[in-house]
């Protein structure tokens, strides 16, 4: 039997996806933060466009994370880690929510209509209609320079290709995009490094100012951690070593 086969968005599709100039084109401010969350986290629709409000926490290295729910799982939490320009993206919407809705509000991404309180998030298919137009004013092109579209669940897939080609981890892929099993990873590649946490359990944890990361094994925060320095390790490797700096920094001596 054949292996599933990801359906990733080629990189020259996505050249233009995130380009500034054309994200600059999106009709609504929310709208485009649910795409850069789409693009940067690998979330599926459903579980993006239902963001809790405080959907963002910092770690004691003050890194942010996308707190999410897996619907798709049981309900169940999940953590991934966050660029600073996203968070404070979704910061940013969080103040129009609030202008929105004084008195609070339950979800990051509330409908637009037929939402006098605030109880209703919203709907995937409207925000899919705004791709679509969106797409099509930015004249989005194939690698061979024909028109084209793209559907919203390809992004996932798409970040989970540009994970294990960056050479992270298999299974940190899996941990970061919540799968299952490591079978549902491997739709993306076919390697699996089983050692790494064992390493890295055995290993004193540093943060990036040098200092011993003080998170409990059972802390909430712990395994989101441990993947965001694994993505440092598997990102920036240095000649003697591995950089220390956190993935939401930049590094001047990054590969």
């Amino acid at each position: 039997v054949q292996p599933a086969r990801p359906r990733w968005i080629p990189e020259p599709m996505m050249r233009q996806l995130e380009d500034p100039t054309n994200l600059a084109l999106f009709p609504t401010d929310d709208g485009r933060t649910v795409l850069r969350i789409l693009i940067g986290c690998g979330l599926r629709l459903k579980d993006a466009t239902r963001l809790p409000f405080d959907c963002v926490v910092r770690d004691n290295d003050t890194a942010p994370y996308l707190a999410w729910i897996n619907h798709k799982m049981g309900n169940r939490a999940a953590f991934f880690p966050l660029t600073e320009p996203l968070a404070e993206a979704i910061a940013a919407q969080q103040e129009r929510v609030l202008h929105r809705f004084p008195d609070g509000c339950r979800w990051l991404f509330p409908s637009d209509t037929k939402n006098l309180n605030g109880a209703t998030p919203r709907p995937g298919s409207s925000w899919r209609n705004v791709l679509e137009a969106w797409l099509e004013r930015i004249h989005l092109t194939d690698e061979h320079g024909r028109p084209t579209t793209i559907p919203a669940h390809q992004f996932r897939p798409t970040l989970g290709t540009r994970l294990i080609n960056a050479d992270v981890p298999q299974h940190v892929v899996q941990q970061l995009l919540d799968h299952m099993s490591p079978e549902m990873t491997g739709v993306y590649a076919r390697l699996l490094d089983t050692t790494v946490r064992r390493h890295w359990q055995k290993a004193i944890q540093i943060t990036g100012d040098g200092q011993v990361t003080p998170l409990a094994d059972d802390h909430p925060l712990a395994e989101a951690t441990w993947i965001r320095l694994s993505m440092v390790r598997a990102k920036v490797i240095l000649p003697n070593g591995y950089c220390a700096t956190p993935i939401h920094s930049d590094c001047e001596y990054a590969n």
